[in-house]
């Protein structure tokens, strides 16, 4: 992603900052855009792509919201909550080890595993 500069790293700060909400690129870009006014959502929105290609932040696709990012890069999944839409992490030893195909499986060649479980957070469940 080249040099770190002032921008990037005040939207790497911003999602920090939103860590545990998996903010959209949007709600980074109203985090950072109260400090540094003149950035555009195209800068963020290329930036956090780029921390993603990287391997410095997951890019969790979420059909409902779009892309949804996510700074914890241990091992988890997440649940995308059907009632509010906010995603939770999600750790259980019994995920770690959902053993991948050592074959092609139609011709693909799978590479790793990402789970979004649906269902309803704790939050709205105590409603």
């Amino acid at each position: 992603m080249g040099r770190n500069t002032h921008q990037k790293q005040s939207i790497l700060n911003a999602l920090t900052s939103l860590r545990g909400q998996h903010p959209t690129a949007e709600m980074v870009y109203e985090r950072v855009s109260q400090t540094i006014p003149s950035l555009s959502r195209a800068t963020v929105y290329r930036v956090l792509n780029g921390f993603a290609e990287q391997g410095a932040v997951a890019q969790l696709r979420i059909t409902e919201s779009g892309y949804r990012y996510d700074d914890v890069m241990s091992p988890h999944h997440h649940l995308l909550c059907d009632v509010c839409k906010r995603v939770v992490d999600l750790t259980a030893p019994q995920f770690e080890t959902i053993p991948l195909p050592q074959e092609d499986v139609s011709g693909c060649q799978i590479r790793g595993v990402e789970l979004m479980f649906l269902g309803v957070c704790p939050e709205c469940a105590a409603k």
